[in-house]
Formats: structure tokens, sequence, C-alpha cells
């Protein structure tokens, strides 16, 4: 728990997806390298990892690429690994075209994203929602007042409302599901549900 820079060499090649999991966690862990042996990288791996500023790999590494701490496919047109305690704003590559580890886990991100050259989501009024407004992956979290959310919302990602300053949310009449860690640590006073949810995770409301 006491380390803060971790290097894998290269004769590594297979890494636990609980490997930063668990009791111990990965809090004080700034940065992590990866040799060029490494087989497969998942964002999962490191969701325990809230201080984590930058993921490498290995220059010549078949498979992954890494670029400021963030780790792409090797043609830099998906993100592999963005890591939750990267700050600042970040400019995600012009490349990209597939960002969903960022943004279904955007509300846990200490970066701000840009990311107007990816298709397939839109920001309004703060809000991210994906191009057809069916899925909120994230709220800014500075954002006032009551939101209404627009009917046409089915699905609220992880940690879509954390740190949240709004007084009061309704919820969409199209969500079946308020998933874990949903409204964490959000200072909002009032949420409205409808009669269409039918499961509450654990967590959703944590402080």
């Amino acid at each position: 728990n006491s380390v803060q820079h971790l290097y894998i060499p290269d004769s590594v090649t297979i890494l636990s997806e609980y490997v930063f999991h668990g009791e111990s966690g990965c809090e004080q862990l700034r940065s992590v390298t990866f040799g060029s042996g490494i087989g497969q990288l998942d964002m999962n791996m490191f969701l325990s990892c809230k201080n984590l500023e930058s993921v490498n790999v290995s220059p010549v590494h078949e498979t992954y690429y890494s670029e400021d701490g963030v780790v792409y496919d090797k043609g830099m047109t998906q993100v592999v690994v963005f890591p939750l305690g990267k700050t600042g704003t970040y400019y995600l590559p012009e490349t990209v075209t597939n960002a969903d580890v960022i943004f279904d886990n955007l509300g846990q991100l200490q970066a701000k994203v840009e990311f107007d050259q990816v298709d397939g989501y839109k920001k309004l009024d703060g809000v991210v929602y994906n191009e057809d407004m069916t899925v909120i992956y994230s709220v800014d979290p500075d954002k006032t007042g009551d939101f209404v959310m627009p009917d046409s919302v089915g699905e609220i990602k992880r940690f879509a409302f954390a740190n949240s300053q709004l007084s009061s949310v309704t919820v969409s009449q199209n969500v079946t599901d308020i998933v874990y860690y949903t409204f964490y640590n959000s200072a909002i006073q009032t949420v409205s549900l409808p009669d269409s949810v039918t499961t509450i995770d654990i967590g959703a409301f944590e402080d």
C-alpha cells in the first residue's frame, strides 16, 4: 500500500484483474510501467487506484502504446487505460475512435477530458450523454440547481452524479436500475425515482 511507483519487468506476461484490489489497495500508487511482455491490460485492473496518475508500457510492446501516461492500442484508435488520478485538461488524440473506458468511468476521473472529435458522445448543459441521449455518463460536479432527466435516458453509468452539487434529480421513467456509486459523495438533497426502477445496487447513494 506504500508503493508509489511500480515497474513490471518484461518477464511478466499475465496480470490478474484483481492484483490492485483488496484490503491493501493501491491508494499511494502514482505510476505503473509495464515491460514488453505483458499480455493484456484492462481498465478494470486499476479502478481501485484513485490516485494513479500515469500508466506506461514499453515502447517496443507489440499491442499497446502509451503517451502522456495513457495507454492506447498500437494505432492509437482505442483508449485502453486512463488513470483515475490524472489531473488537468486532457485532449484525446484525433486518431481515437473508441474511448468507452473513459466514458464508462467519466464520473471517477480527476482530469477534464475534451472529446469533441470522438463520435458517439455529446455534452449538453454540463451532462455527458451518448449520441441519442439514452445513456448518461457524467454530470459536471459544479452543476447546480434541479435536474430533470430527459425521458430518452434509460441507463445511468456508475459515478455519473459523483460529487454532484445539484439540489435535486428527477430520474427518467425509462430507467430501471440505479447502479452502484451512481450518486457517490453527492450533495443532492432529493432524488425522485419513477416506478420503473426495480433495482438499486448497494452503494448507489454512498457518501
